[in-house]
């Protein structure tokens, strides 16, 4: 059975790091949402947009669904203050 997965801020550190570890487990599907484009970015997203209207957004990037949907959104160290 394939594991569906929505992965939210896959461009920073963490994110990279756990797309990575996903493209290694079998039968799984990644879908990645970033708010600019990358070499490996799925769909770029307006995240204002996606609040105000999340089941219409996620429908268009994932018209199957999704099983598990991980976020890594963050700041950086510097903007943090830390």
């Amino acid at each position: 059975m394939t594991t569906r997965v929505l992965l939210i801020g896959g461009t920073g550190l963490i994110g990279r790091s756990v797309d990575a570890d996903l493209a290694t487990w079998p039968d799984t599907v990644v879908t990645s949402l970033t708010r600019r484009k990358t070499s490996g970015s799925d769909h770029i997203i307006d995240f204002e947009y996606l609040c105000a209207a999340p089941e219409m957004t996620l429908r268009n990037v994932a018209p199957s669904g999704i099983d598990v949907a991980i976020s890594c959104l963050g700041t950086t160290l510097r903007a943090a203050g830390s």
